[in-house]
């Protein structure tokens, strides 16, 4: 897939996403931002959750698929190129030396 392509799909994505989210209301309001950010990282928190509850691979990729579900809504609500950010991140991240100096957890 080029990166046009993938721009151009996570777009689509985003689009739906986001659409849906406003058909089942949850616009009826202005979203802050930082509300935003609070409702990703809460949905991070259920999959660490999920997780130490043994509540199983399925589980834990549901409230993951939630994490990508929040942020691709947040990008499209707040218009930000978040396809574009995401391919040239990719792109940057090939380019970097082994572990780019971090440490092993």
């Amino acid at each position: 897939m080029t990166n046009e392509e993938m721009r151009k799909t996570i777009r689509y994505i985003m689009n739906e996403v986001h659409q849906t989210a406003v058909s089942k209301g949850w616009y009826e309001q202005p979203v802050a931002f930082t509300t935003h950010i609070a409702l990703a990282h809460s949905e991070l928190s259920e999959a660490l959750e999920a997780d130490r509850k043994n509540y199983g691979e399925d589980k834990i990729a549901e409230e993951l698929a939630d994490v990508l579900i929040r942020t691709l809504d947040m990008a499209a609500a707040h218009n930000l190129d978040l396809a574009g950010a995401l391919v040239a991140k990719m792109e940057k991240n090939k380019g970097r030396t082994y572990r780019h100096g971090g440490l092993k957890y």
